[in-house]
């Protein structure tokens, strides 16, 4: 059926959802604070960007594989959070900013108090039918029905319970009345079954991956990449201070914009880039880092009080070290990691060396070029060889 909807379906709820989007952010970051209504902090952004890159990066996934339902899933991550947001800040504007200026502006507090759960739930489907638009298998059935079944109550229930309610009450900055209603007791009780399916989904994405060959594990890689580069950045915006330099933009990258991304580049175009050297590189490089920023703390730390060296010596000293070791450290770990991640390229590159070494000996034209064409079939397998000596 989705292979009949024309391509300009998708593209078009993509663009209206982009373009709610960043009025609703132009709005919710011009809002006064002294007006104690809901507004959109900077370190909130991430996940803005995210939703718009899910709108786009859906719209190109369900106009050129339309029988795919994951870019569906993505255009209406996105229309829904459109919704929710455009609905919030219509009403903070309406409400709050220029009281009266705009009609009904209530019905967008009352729809944005619970429009937030099934743009988030939406993400968890994305993730459990990545990459061909399936279940990894039948026994992963509860887990789209569990999502379901807790959004729609939640949603029900939620939009019963604060039907009537004073829209500039449901647009303040200080919610926390809702934890005593009814609705606030069922998000309470069924909300943590979303984040439950979440893991749930990516435990899929992990099972899939042990089963899946050649294609499919190739797509599978790209999610693992977001996830990698993700990850770390959760851990550190937890940690980092909220008035940190820093905070902003690791707000920005720890967002499922990355997973958006990688999901377009593995359903349209799996082979665009080389996916296991670029997490060989990126694991390689994220260890060495780690432990060249460990060795300069610890030898700083090392000559100032042990040593007893001023404060510019050591940090000198500690610049040499970590400069000594950076080289010799990136090939030890980049020979080991490629071993896991690059194994392909690892065994060129082996390939390779052992032709070189045994090249050194040998003086048979022939036997070097019979060698010279075995050695590189195996290390990049061309469709076609042949090799042209001058002079012969």
């Amino acid at each position: 059926m989705m292979r009949r909807v024309p391509a300009w379906v998708p593209w078009t709820v993509a663009l209206c959802s982009v373009v709610v989007l960043g009025l609703a952010a132009a709005v919710g970051l011009t809002t006064d604070p002294a007006l104690h209504v809901q507004r959109l902090a900077a370190s909130d952004l991430g996940w803005w960007v995210a939703y718009a890159t899910f709108s786009v990066v859906g719209a190109i996934v369900a106009s050129r594989r339309p029988d795919n339902v994951v870019g569906w899933l993505m255009v209406l991550a996105g229309a829904v959070n459109a919704l929710g947001e455009g609905a919030a800040y219509y009403a903070v504007w309406g409400l709050a900013r220029h009281p009266g200026s705009l009609p009904v502006a209530w019905l967008g507090a009352w729809a944005m108090s619970f429009m937030w759960t099934p743009a988030i739930a939406v993400i968890v489907f994305v993730i459990a039918y990545f990459p061909n638009g399936r279940l990894a298998s039948r026994r992963w059935r509860w887990l789209p029905w569990l999502a379901a079944t807790c959004t729609t109550v939640i949603v029900a229930v939620t939009a019963v319970d604060l039907w009537g309610q004073p829209g500039r009450k449901l647009v303040s900055a200080n919610t926390d009345w809702e934890l005593h209603t009814v609705s606030g007791h069922v998000i309470a009780v069924l909300w943590p079954f979303v984040p439950i399916c979440a893991i749930g989904a990516l435990v899929s994405v992990a099972v899939r991956y042990r089963r899946a060959g050649g294609i499919e594990r190739q797509q599978l890689k790209w999610l693992v990449f977001a996830g990698i580069v993700s990850a770390p950045l959760i851990l550190v915006d937890e940690v980092l201070p909220s008035d940190s330099p820093f905070a902003t933009a690791v707000s920005l990258l720890n967002s499922p914009a990355f997973g958006a991304i990688a999901i377009a580049l593995a359903i349209l175009r799996y082979r665009l880039y080389d996916i296991d050297r670029i997490v060989s590189r990126t694991v390689s490089y994220g260890v060495v880092t780690a432990v060249v920023v460990g060795v300069y703390v610890g030898f700083v730390a090392l000559t100032e009080t042990v040593l007893g060296f001023s404060s510019g010596v050591a940090v000198a000293a500690s610049t040499l070290a970590a400069a000594a070791a950076f080289q010799p450290l990136r090939r030890r770990v980049q020979r080991a990691v490629d071993r896991r991640f690059d194994r392909a390229g690892y065994d060129a590159r082996r390939t390779v060396e052992a032709f070189a070494n045994r090249l050194r000996d040998e003086v048979d034209v022939d036997r070097i070029h019979a060698d010279l064409i075995a050695t590189v079939d195996a290390s990049v397998a061309p469709a076609m060889l042949t090799l042209w000596v001058a002079g012969a």
